[in-house]
Order: C-alpha cells, then sequence, then structure tokens
C-alpha cells in the first residue's frame, strides 16, 4: 500500500519502482539527494508526493503516467534547480503543483498534458520554459518568472483556459507554436524586452482582441515569424512599434475583424498573405523604410480603401491587393517602379502616382491631375 524509504538513502535507482501501485504518497528522508530517470513512473494510485529538502536531482519521466497523482510540493529550501524532462508527463489529475525558489529550468514536456493543472508557481529564478512543457495544461492565469528569457516551442500550446498572461521583464524570445490554440487569451502586452515572436505563436487564439505592449515600454520587437497571429479571427488591434523590422509570412492572415494596420518608421519588409483575408482593413500607410511587399500579402482584404506607397518600395510582389475591390493607391513615385512586379496590381486598381505626401508619409497632402500619373483612373470613374 505504501513505502517509507530507509534513513540514510541517498539515491533511488533507474525505474526502482516503476508500475508499483502505492495508495499512499511515498516518505522520503531527509538524506535523499537524487532519483533517478522513471523512478516511480506508471503508479496509477499514487495521489501526492513531497520531496525532501536535500533533493538535487530528479530523473526524467520519474513520474510519468501517475494518473492520480493530484499534488506535488517540494519543502522549503530546496535544492532542486531543474524540473526534468517529462517529469509530470500525463499525470492527467495533478491539480497543485508548488515549485522551490531555486529552480532556474523547466524542461521539455515536464507537465504535459496535465489537464487538470490550474495551480502553479513559477518562481523568479526560472530562466527558461522548455518546449511543451505545459502543453494542454488547465492553467487559468499565468504569471511568468521576472527573469525568464526564453519560452520554447510549444511550450503552452493548446493550453485552452488561459486568459492572462503576465510575461515578467526580461522576456527575449517566444518560440514558435508557444501560445498556439489558446482559445481563452483575450489580451496580449508585451514587454519592452522581446525580440521576436515565433511561427505560429499565438495562431487561433480566437479570442485575442488586443497586442500591445506594457505601459511605460520601449519595444525592442523586431521580428513577428510566420503565421504567428493567423485565424485570431477576434484581433481588433495590434501596435506595430518602431522597432520591427519583419512581418513573417501569413503572420496575420485571416485576422478578419484588424481594422488598421499603421507602421512605424523602420518596417523593412512584409512577408507573403501577411494580411490575407483581413476584409474589415480599410486604410493602409507603408513608412519610407518599407523594401519589399511579398506576394499576396494584402490579398482579399475587400474593405480596403487606401493604400499610401513610397517611392523608395524596392520589391512589390505578384498579386499583393488581388481581389481588394475598393482600393485606391497612392505613390510619390513619378513612375511605375520596374523592381516592382509586373501582376502587382492584378485587380486594375486605380494608381495615383506623382503625388505629395505628408512628411512622415502618412497622408496624401495634393494630387497632380495628369494622364501619365493616373492608372485604371476609368475604373474609378465607372465603381
Amino acid at each position: 500500500h505504501g513505502v517509507t524509504l530507509p534513513a540514510g538513502c541517498r539515491v533511488v535507482g533507474k525505474q526502482a519502482f516503476e508500475g508499483c501501485q502505492f495508495q499512499k504518497s511515498v516518505e522520503f528522508p531527509e538524506s535523499l539527494v537524487e532519483i533517478k530517470r522513471r523512478g516511480f513512473a506508471g503508479n496509477r494510485r499514487l495521489r501526492k508526493v513531497v520531496f525532501p529538502h536535500n533533493l538535487e536531482r530528479i530523473g526524467a519521466q520519474c513520474y510519468r503516467e501517475c494518473s492520480n497523482l493530484k499534488v506535488a510540493e517540494f519543502e522549503k529550501n530546496s535544492k532542486c534547480k531543474v524540473i526534468s524532462e517529462g517529469i509530470f508527463d500525463s499525470c492527467t489529475k495533478l491539480e497543485r503543483v508548488c515549485l522551490p525558489e531555486a529552480v532556474k529550468s523547466i524542461e521539455k514536456r515536464a507537465f504535459y498534458r496535465c489537464k487538470e493543472l490550474k495551480e502553479i508557481n513559477l518562481p523568479n529564478s526560472v530562466t527558461e520554459i522548455g518546449e511543451e512543457a505545459f502543453y494542454f495544461c488547465g492553467i487559468e492565469e499565468l504569471e511568468l518568472p521576472t527573469n525568464l528569457k526564453i519560452i520554447c516551442d510549444s511550450a503552452f500550446f493548446r493550453c485552452k483556459n488561459i486568459k492572462t498572461i503576465d510575461f515578467g521583464d526580461y522576456l527575449k524570445e517566444i518560440s514558435a507554436y508557444a501560445f498556439l490554440n489558446c482559445i481563452s487569451l483575450s489580451e496580449v502586452y508585451l514587454p519592452s524586452s522581446v525580440v521576436s515572436i515565433g511561427a505560429l505563436a499565438f495562431q487561433d487564439c480566437i479570442a485575442l482582441k488586443k497586442v500591445g505592449f506594457v505601459e511605460g515600454a520601449v519595444p525592442s520587437l523586431a521580428t513577428i515569424g510566420q503565421y504567428a497571429f493567423a485565424r485570431c479571427i477576434n484581433l481588433k488591434t495590434v501596435e506595430f512599434p518602431s522597432s520591427l523590422r519583419v512581418i513573417g509570412d501569413y503572420a496575420f492572415s485571416d485576422c478578419t475583424k484588424l481594422k488598421r494596420a499603421e507602421f512605424a518608421e523602420g518596417i523593412e519588409e512584409i512577408g507573403k498573405f501577411a494580411f490575407y483575408a483581413n476584409r474589415n482593413l480599410t486604410r493602409l500607410y507603408l513608412p519610407s523604410s518599407l523594401k519589399k511587399i511579398g506576394e499576396q500579402a494584402f490579398r482579399s482584404c475587400t474593405g480596403l480603401l487606401s493604400a499610401l506607397l513610397p517611392s523608395s518600395l524596392e520589391e512589390v510582389g505578384a498579386h499583393a491587393f488581388y481581389m481588394c475591390i475598393q482600393l485606391t493607391v497612392y505613390s510619390d513615385a513619378q513612375s511605375m517602379p520596374e523592381s516592382w512586379d509586373a501582376r502587382w496590381n492584378s485587380s486594375f486598381r486605380p494608381v495615383m502616382l506623382g503625388c505629395t505626401l505628408s512628411e512622415d508619409g502618412s497622408y496624401v497632402v495634393s494630387i497632380t491631375i495628369n494622364e501619365n500619373l493616373m492608372l485604371n483612373v476609368e475604373r474609378l470613374s465607372q465603381s
């Protein structure tokens, strides 16, 4: 029914108690310093585990598939610094975890599919959260450690109950798939330290309405990866900082409620299909720093009324504004740049060249009435 390890025991060996069906929590002596890989895996009757403060190392998958385990605690002043790979993988009834203040790293799949896990403290000492560490967990309010530097791939993938996130102060990277399919997440406020958001990081966060930065932040965000916010169907507001250089392919595709895309001076590249089918987008201002618009970047933005394209643009891809059926394009270029793809305006929308733009390029000051500078204007008069 249970086990009490003898005083003086320092190590529990690899798979030592795997598959044993203890009904009570195992009692560890103060002398214990290590539990090796899969030491207690598959104990389906185990309800609670309390780790002694001298314990330094817990092996990978040590409590994997302990399907009735509900509570995991570490004694005060615990020496454990790493929450090992898959340690509580598939502990589907785990509800509460109290981590020690010494922990610096949570390794991949540590709490994988702990779908009932709602209460966990993440000490400020943690600097990295590994791949799929909290995949499909039940966390509702996520307060990340102040000193956290990186959230690895799929770390919180399918955490469908997360509503709010505090990202801490020093986070540098949100990796691919990190918050994919977190369907209850409503707002994201990033700290100034974040440099990159990975591919599909927030894809299918269908309740997400706003993406911005914490008050007083001086953003460092340089890259938004491909599909990063794709299919965030309720996203209305996005703050694009002056630090931003690249928006990846499909990054905001199918964000059907996004109304404005205002890019600060500094943006250099907008990837292909980046804003595909954003039918509520009405106005587009592109600063002089922009060098490339990818193919079909704004395809099917059917509500788009105007776009200001600076003459400094070096590349506009094929079908960049295809099916933008209400669009008029304004540019300060005196002629169509040869470097733009011949099919960039494949829907033959009106183009007004030779415009005088405001100093910041955000609006048109004047238009020159000259047939050599007005393309497809006959279509405009017919529409």
